[in-house]
């Protein structure tokens, strides 16, 4: 596949406010949110370790502190393609109450619904979480995507690099190396709270020693575990690929007919179905040796 070398917030991409470029602005905003999302969750653990078994009438003033704290952090959390729950928490005489009036009541049902309103910000709350880490990974996989064809170019250059003459135990003599740093580096920022790929950690040690030998290691070791590694945790295996339609019945109504494709027609292959293809075979070899072992 043809590099795209394309650098990520270069002088011509769109910029956002004070000079940055749009990605890093969208960037810092998701961050403002992802520390308020993580308050939230703290703090609703909290709110949730407060709250007693059974029947429990009175006042508790640290869960009314903490259930104040996580709705105000709730407030500042921002809609997700316009939607955002509607968390409320509620009073610990109003959860006695209820669960009082379910076991005057008897049934079964309506204990079972006393307890799961009880826990539904908790199930809101991991909705928002699941979503919003959803749309960064959608927001950084065309950054990821720019970066790795550079890891890879940086890394081709280093392989001619290290064909000259030097002792292994030499330090790297190469601009190349420092550019493979600055990716690296911009990657980890993309990532986020991502987890790493493996061998991330082996990567950032050999970048540290930067001796010949540690460049042969991030070559044939380290970049590749990281490179497929990076591709799983940006293409999630439970996401949906794109449908363009949205009645599976009208292709059949149609009745479409014609030639059928024997063969892949690469040249309309964007960057992005090309990635979702070799993911996809990728994914399929793994399933079929796990099965088979």
């Amino acid at each position: 596949m043809e590099l795209r070398r394309l650098h990520v917030g270069r002088q011509d991409a769109p910029r956002g406010h004070c000079g940055e470029s749009a990605l890093n602005d969208a960037l810092r905003q998701f961050e403002a949110v992802e520390a308020n999302l993580v308050k939230a969750e703290s703090a609703l653990d909290d709110v949730m370790a407060r709250i007693p078994d059974g029947l429990c009438f009175g006042d508790d003033p640290e869960y009314e502190r903490d259930a104040w704290a996580f709705q105000e952090l709730v407030e500042s959390l921002p809609a997700i393609d316009g939607w955002k729950p509607a968390i409320q928490v509620k009073g610990l005489n109003d959860i006695a109450q209820e669960r009082f009036d379910a076991r005057e009541v008897g049934e079964i049902e309506c204990i079972v619904s006393v307890e799961e309103d009880v826990e539904e910000p908790v199930r809101l709350l991991r909705e928002y979480r699941y979503r919003f880490d959803k749309k960064r990974r959608a927001l950084v996989r065309g950054a990821v995507d720019q970066l790795v064809d550079l890891v890879d170019h940086d890394l081709a250059t280093m392989e001619e690099y290290l064909e000259t003459d030097g002792a292994e135990n030499d330090p790297v003599d190469d601009p190349a190396f420092d550019q493979l740093g600055d990716h690296i580096a911009q990657i980890n920022t993309l990532l986020g709270s991502v987890e790493r790929p493996p061998r991330w950690s082996d990567l950032h040690r050999h970048l540290g020693f930067a001796l010949r030998l540690d460049a042969r290691d991030i070559i044939h070791l380290d970049w590749p575990a990281v490179r497929s590694g990076l591709r799983r945790s940006l293409y999630g295996e439970k996401e949906p690929v794109p449908v363009e339609i949205a009645d599976i019945g009208d292709l059949v109504k149609d009745k479409p007919a014609g030639p059928v494709a024997t063969k892949l027609l690469w040249d309309r292959l964007g960057d992005e179905e090309f990635e979702r293809l070799v993911f996809a075979l990728i994914s399929a070899r793994t399933d079929t040796r796990t099965r088979s072992g």
